[in-house]
């Protein structure tokens, strides 16, 4: 049985209440929230029978099969396994399953909007868990009035106070909870939330711009990911040479705990270009961008490509490019299986070069071999010591660094 268009999320669940308690001459079939012949089929006795038991498991079984028991009380259920099965479909593939999903996660919402339950922690995991497009049904419910229990279910506080359109004021408040991953999502996706944030772009600059100055410039280590560097504060300019569309203000420190790694893994297109720290422009990614270094430098001078990642020692690497006038100069790459890579300039050779071009009040590299020498994994020229000298480190930016402009959050142009 399909649930009727004309309901409204907040009636799902009580509509599933009425279909699964109708005359028991009609419970050979599932309701609505056992549509699909998949999950039919997946809630038979037999497959399961073996690896739920004979005694606890017989009693899953019923519950699990039992169609007398509307969503909400499987939802409720104290069983995992009935909780697991009736929650199976939001983690569908694309196109499989979709309307079944979104079905559910309406009525999950629903449940979390009157009373969490103590399955809360399952119920989260399973809503981070859904598809971009299923997890807009999210945006849209916060952005309705009358969902201050939800929000407080999912640890997230809505703040309004510049005026946004209801989505984007989600938007953000997401952007600064744990779901930053995907609340950039959404708007990488280019969804409805992509189209109000454009909307409100004058309202989001002010309020990026407010959140900078409330925070001062530290120190901001990124334990993996890839950078560019252009010497230029002209973001139209860097948004047009790298193919970047989508571009909405965010406050710097957001941004970056967005390639937190102790937080979830960033978009796979999110590219954050930061604003201009010391007279360069550092887009930030983690396999977005592949750009042509050396038209890049052609157009802008100078481009630079540095990258790492550190993982407590196990697969740890460091990477770096530099390029002038449409001309690679120098590279470097290391990492801890031996397969290091320097040139065209020897080791010692390297050393100078890197030290004649130096900008002012920068240090100098020390030789490997120097007394004071202390680099992590002894790599003399680490991608983060490199980009300090010769362009901007975001490890060692901070209140003596000049800012201009703020930091954006956009996307590829897709091809």
């Amino acid at each position: 049985m399909d649930v009727p268009k004309s309901l409204t999320p907040r009636s799902i669940t009580s509509h599933f209440k009425r279909v699964s308690s109708g005359p028991k001459s009609h419970s050979t079939t599932s309701p609505a929230v056992f549509g699909s012949a998949s999950c039919r089929t997946g809630c038979r006795a037999g497959p399961h029978q073996s690896a739920l038991g004979s005694s606890g498991g017989e009693d899953t079984l019923r519950a699990v099969t039992d169609t007398r028991l509307s969503f909400r009380e499987q939802l409720l259920h104290p069983d995992p396994e009935v909780r697991h099965r009736v929650l199976r479909p939001l983690y569908h593939a694309a196109g499989d399953g979709h309307q079944q999903c979104r079905e559910r996660l309406t009525a999950v919402l629903d449940l979390l909007n009157e009373n969490a339950g103590e399955y809360l922690h399952e119920y989260r995991y399973v809503i981070s868990s859904v598809s971009a497009d299923d997890f807009s049904l999210v945006i849209d419910a916060l952005a309705r009035t009358d969902t201050e229990r939800l929000a407080e279910s999912l640890g997230i506080t809505v703040h309004n106070g510049y005026g946004l359109r209801p989505r984007t004021a989600v938007f953000v408040s997401m952007f600064a909870s744990g779901w930053a991953s995907r609340a950039a999502n959404q708007l990488l996706s280019g969804g409805p939330v992509a189209r109000d944030a454009t909307l409100d772009w004058t309202l989001l600059h002010r309020r990026a711009q407010d959140l900078d100055a409330s925070e001062p410039l530290e120190s901001t280590f990124i334990d993996e990911c890839s950078w560019y560097a252009v010497p230029t504060s002209d973001q139209a300019a860097v948004l047009d040479a790298f193919q970047l569309t989508g571009a909405v203000p965010v406050g710097f420190r957001e941004a970056a705990g967005l390639f937190d790694a102790q937080g979830d893994l960033p978009p796979d297109m999110a590219v954050v270009v930061t604003p201009a720290f010391d007279g360069w422009t550092l887009l930030v990614h983690k396999g977005a961008l592949d750009a042509d270094l050396e038209a890049l430098s052609a157009r802008f001078g100078a481009a630079h490509c540095y990258g790492h990642g550190y993982q407590s020692g196990c697969g740890d690497w460091s990477d770096w490019t530099v390029a002038e006038q449409g001309k690679v100069l120098q590279s470097c790459f290391y990492d801890l299986y031996g397969n290091d890579f320097m040139g065209p300039a020897s080791r010692d050779e390297m050393l100078a070069w890197i030290n004649d071009r130096r900008r002012p009040a920068t240090p100098r590299l020390l030789a490997a071999n120097d007394p004071a020498f202390d680099s992590y994994n002894d790599w003399e020229f680490d991608a983060e010591s490199v980009a300090s000298n010769l362009s901007v480190s975001l490890h060692r930016v901070g209140s003596h660094t000049t800012v201009k402009g703020t930091s954006l959050l956009a996307t590829p142009i897709m091809s």
